[in-house]
């Protein structure tokens, strides 16, 4: 299966969840048990998911792990699954902030070329005078 519905994905309930959402035995779940993903291959048991946010903090999705057989998650994985999320939403700030970087850096060099353009054309207006006043706009 390469993509999955909504109405049945795992990921559309922690996506929207507060921190990490958590489904140790799906079959138990009552929000999962009839689910195609659990009653048939992948035959899904076990879901740990994190929200992750853009940088505006709108979801984005989820960084996740999941089981065919149910199971708990250490606090130490439930750490690091926190902290995996974050990490994720940071690579996306960074990433939207490197974009406005390049586009403010395109914006100041077209600027730059615009004014240098003009001054170029006002020096070859004056030596092509062979006086000295300057060209007005």
């Amino acid at each position: 299966m390469q993509e999955t519905p909504r109405s049945v994905a795992f990921c559309a309930h922690a996506t929207f969840s507060d921190g990490l959402f958590l489904v140790p035995d799906a079959r138990q779940d009552d929000r999962f048990r009839e689910s195609p993903l659990v009653t048939h291959d992948p035959n899904i048991r076990f879901y740990a998911g994190m929200p992750v946010s853009g940088p505006d903090g709108q979801p984005m999705g989820t960084i996740c792990v999941l089981d065919q057989q149910p199971r708990t998650l250490t606090a130490e994985q439930e750490l690091a699954l926190r902290v995996l999320g974050r990490e994720v939403e940071a690579q996306f700030k960074i990433r939207h902030q490197f974009q406005q970087l390049q586009e403010s850096h395109a914006k100041r060099m077209r600027a730059t070329m615009r004014a240098t353009t003009l001054g170029h054309l006002a020096a070859v207006c004056i030596a092509g005078l062979g006086r000295l006043w300057h060209c007005t706009q």
